[in-house]
């Protein structure tokens, strides 16, 4: 009871306090307000946020219905407890994020019901962008559960799609949702579905779509082109990418919309046979998230885990990284696989030099190898160094703790990426440097055992990247599965338990061969055991060169126990190998598309971030870089054929290639911050392939593997059939017999007559 004008606290606040439902629920059933607060200024609905209620299996459901009726009964979402409350960490908070504390009984899964975004009553009030980001601070689950919820609602309710576009395309919404994919991706993907749509078409009588197009690009065979533009209309506040057209104005009079013939050209129905090769029949999607090709997307998608790899299943997260890749960045990628092959050329012509007599020539033509194999090492170091100071440039301009988090130095991304690079470039210089010195000692740039391995060791790194590199092109593709499968969790461990085997064989050996030294006995332990090979057996003690030798070994022991390792290690282990790698590889073969447009992301980004140099100046500007690059490039050659220090020559081509990287990565429609040159707001327009995306989702890379579970589910109905079949024909066999015997205790005047008797008769006509 109050006291004066002192408030007080209502029943309905203890009930909800102390977590008893079935108080509240009577409470609430009876008019009680729910809009009332204690002398604190706490609703009801804000101790459920806290507390929860009491109860077992049942109390989920309870819950569901109890906020729903607080609701009903006028309590609010986003009231705030005054600022005045005693206990700061409550001061100023609503039920949501009341809910979202650790502290909290609330259920993280049931956290949509108390989303302002999901239950506003006011028509176009965006907030689902906010709401969704604070909850992936707290919890990523309940982040998931609120989009699932955003989903279904909008299939109820169309003004709930129409107000969550609208909230896509405020200020800021772009870094927002790079916060979301960053800690839960699949909550962002989905969100992205939501906003993909069909473009508007201004006069579809006179300019439509094309049905049908052509997809063929080299040895790359796409399945679907992207580009970036700024053609808009606006409807209810929304703006829509559209595919316009003036029927009044000529092809010519209308330069605003010549890209639409490199989109989407124009394809002649022919029948012949040569007419229809790589022809298929093509949608045409677009995002509604203006600027989405932002560095911070690309970042969050880059960092994405192994387990979360079905967001890159998505027709709008394929057609980001598509946009990016097949437009900008892809280029940089072929300009990089032109210099490192330049450089592997560079190390093999000097390798097959340095074994003879060089007469003059040849001595300029391996200084010039030198020079063109620092130039690359020194690249590598410009390329660090800008990558670093824009990543730390980043990562200091993000308030955000979500954003920090996401560009920290010590990011995987960038710890994949830099110390490899970095330890290789010094090898390089290491040995660019020896070999330098020696030649101006007076040794004519030959090389010495230490030399010439260190080259072989650089020449197998090369190559090896250039390889691991060519995994960005569709023909690589299959370099994921390959990889993925050497470095699965059953294969490392059996190679772990075969080498575990192997020392202890080898150990063993070399106790029972104690005339040699350990290193003879593991080398012969490796050809023998691994390969089968004669020379190592015989080596350990199975050296059947005369008869009296194999009669009467040296050591019979050791003898015993090659037999017993061979065996083992050529029947057991060597196919056990073969059987669990063959087992990784089909378990991650189908993963392979998803892997590659993982990859395809972070090269994205690291790509962007190593050539992000110059801000866009104009197409003038980057005409000068090339003729910068050109420039420095030819003084590189003069200083080689001025005989000057070969270091002179390196860093003039260092320079060369660095800044024709530099002017690659210019561009009027993209920036590292997602905002073109002209402040337009451009959105992503995706023209694919109908038979490879359906409903949003790609299907590429999934159809063998679906053909081969249907193939087995072919195999399964095919055996359950027959084995009803046979219980049929057992059945119809049963109720025949039943007839027979039923047949005959019916028959008038017999004891069975009754259905008492009957039923006891039955057990004993039927037998065991």
């Amino acid at each position: 009871m109050p006291t004066g004008d002192e408030p007080y606290y209502t029943p309905l606040c203890e009930s909800t306090y102390s977590g008893n439902n079935d108080v509240s629920m009577w409470l609430l059933n009876h008019q009680a307000d729910a809009q009332k607060t204690n002398k604190e200024g706490v609703t009801p609905l804000h101790f459920v946020s806290m507390r929860g209620i009491t109860g077992g299996l049942e109390a989920d459901d309870g819950l569901s219905k109890l906020v729903k009726c607080l609701r009903r009964a006028g309590a609010s979402l986003t009231s705030r407890i005054p600022d005045s409350h005693y206990d700061e960490k409550l001061r100023g908070k609503i039920p949501l994020q009341l809910a979202a504390a650790d502290s909290s009984r609330f259920p993280k899964r049931m956290m949509h019901l108390l989303a302002p975004c999901l239950h506003s009553q006011r028509r176009f009030q965006p907030r689902f962008f906010s709401d969704i980001s604070f909850l992936t601070t707290i919890n990523n689950e309940a982040a998931d559960e609120i989009v699932r919820a955003l989903v279904h609602k909008v299939t109820k309710e169309p003004d709930v799609l129409t107000t969550f576009r609208l909230d896509a395309q405020l200020p800021g919404q772009t870094d927002r949702l790079a916060g979301i994919m960053y800690a839960a991706p699949q909550a962002a993907a989905t969100m992205m579905d939501m906003l993909m749509v069909d473009p508007e078409v201004q006069d579809a009588d006179k300019h439509n779509f094309p049905t049908r197009r052509r997809f063929w690009r080299g040895f790359d065979n796409p399945h679907m082109t992207c580009i970036y533009r700024p053609d808009v209309i606006q409807r209810e506040g929304v703006m829509l990418p559209a595919w316009k057209f003036d029927s009044a104005k000529a092809w010519e009079d209308q330069p605003d919309i010549a890209w639409h013939r490199g989109f989407l050209p124009e394809f002649s129905s022919d029948s012949t046979r040569s007419n229809r090769h790589n022809v298929y029949s093509v949608s045409v999607k677009s995002i509604l998230l203006p600027n989405v090709l932002d560095i911070d997307m690309f970042m969050a998608l880059a960092q994405t885990e192994k387990d979360q790899l079905s967001v890159f299943s998505k027709l709008s997260v394929q057609g980001m990284i598509h946009c990016l890749w097949d437009n900008l960045i892809q280029d940089l990628w072929l300009a990089s696989m032109v210099m490192n092959f330049t450089e592997l050329l560079a190390y093999a012509w000097w390798g097959l030099l340095w074994h003879d007599e060089l007469p003059t020539g040849d001595k300029s033509q391996v200084r010039f190898c030198c020079a063109v194999i620092t130039a690359g090492a020194l690249r590598q170091f410009l390329n660090m160094g800008v990558l670093t100071y824009n990543l730390l440039r980043k990562w200091r301009n993000h308030t955000d703790m979500t954003m920090a988090s996401m560009w920290r130095p010590t990011s995987s991304l960038y710890l994949d990426w830099c110390p490899p690079t970095l330890f290789l470039s010094l090898i390089e210089l290491a040995f660019s440097w020896e070999t330098q010195r020696a030649a101006a000692s007076g040794q004519d740039f030959q090389m010495n055992d230490q030399q010439a391995l260190l080259m072989a060791f650089n020449v197998l790194v090369k190559c090896s990247k250039m390889l691991y590199a060519f995994r960005l092109c569709t023909l690589g593709m299959r370099i994921h599965a390959i990889i993925e499968s050497l470095l699965g969790g059953a294969t490392r461990e059996m190679l772990i338990i075969t080498v575990s085997i192997f020392l202890s064989f080898s150990v063993a050996f070399a106790v029972l061969d104690s005339g040699h030294g350990f290193g003879w006995v593991i080398a012969s332990a490796y050809r023998g055991l691994l390969y089968g090979d004669g020379d190592g057996m015989n080596n350990l003690g199975l050296d059947i060169s005369s008869r009296s030798g194999f009669e009467h070994p040296d050591n019979p022991y050791l003898t015993a126990l090659l037999v017993l390792g061979s065996s083992f290690f050529n029947v057991i282990i060597l196919n056990l190998i073969i059987a669990v790698y063959g087992n990784e590889y089909d378990k991650v073969e189908h993963d392979s598309p998803l892997l590659f447009q993982h990859s395809r992301a972070r090269n994205c980004v690291m790509y962007t971030l190593t050539c992000d140099v110059f801000f866009w100046r104009g197409h003038s500007f980057q005409k000068l870089l090339y003729a910068a690059a050109a420039t420095l490039f030819i003084s590189g050659l003069c200083s080689h054929l001025s005989s000057l220090s070969c270091w002179i020559s390196a860093a003039l081509f260092a320079f060369a290639q660095f800044t024709f990287q530099a002017a690659q990565l210019q561009c009027d429609w993209f920036s590292a911050e997602g905002v073109a040159a002209n402040q337009a707001e451009h959105f992503v327009w995706i023209c694919h392939r109908s038979d490879v995306y359906e409903k949003g989702t790609c299907r590429e890379g999934e159809h063998e593997h679906a053909q081969s579970v249907e193939n087995q589910l072919v195999r399964v109905k095919t055996y359950v059939k027959k084995r009803l079949e046979s219980v049929e024909q057992k059945v119809t066999g049963l109720d025949l017999k039943l007839d027979a015997i039923l047949e005959k205790l019916t028959v008038k005047g017999t004891p069975g007559s009754t259905p008492a008797s009957r039923q006891r008769l039955l057990p004993q006509a039927l037998g065991p």
